[in-house]
């Protein structure tokens, strides 16, 4: 069994962008490799436009992005509520328009009182 994620980015407009992540998904994983290699809006947005991926590696390691579709949300609401009725994704890491990777496990808290990194 795999654990699933959405890796998203929080656009200045309220608009989110997000992407698949197939394997690998929980905060163990997934946590240093954002804090490590996609600590600006720059490199966080390239990593959402290069499309879903089977499991998130460090930059230094070849990664294979066999989802192309980028998920657009008109708002963070919309979002928060999109994700929330999704049963096969267990966790949500957004970079939000603070700049702040924020982690949230689907289902259990909204995304304000998610945990920061």
């Amino acid at each position: 069994m795999s654990t699933h994620c959405h890796i998203a980015i929080e656009d200045s407009d309220g608009s989110v962008r997000y992407i698949f992540c197939q394997f690998n998904g929980y905060p163990r994983h997934i946590a240093p490799i954002l804090k490590k290699d996609y600590t600006t809006r720059e490199s966080v947005d390239a990593l959402i436009r290069a499309g879903g991926m089977v499991s998130l590696q460090f930059k230094d390691t070849p990664m294979e992005h066999r989802y192309p579709t980028i998920g657009v949300a008109s708002t963070r609401w919309e979002f928060e509520n999109e994700w929330h009725h999704n049963h096969v994704v267990s966790y949500l890491y957004i970079f939000t328009h603070d700049d702040v990777w924020k982690c949230c496990c689907n289902g259990h808290m909204s995304l304000d009182d998610i945990c920061t990194f």
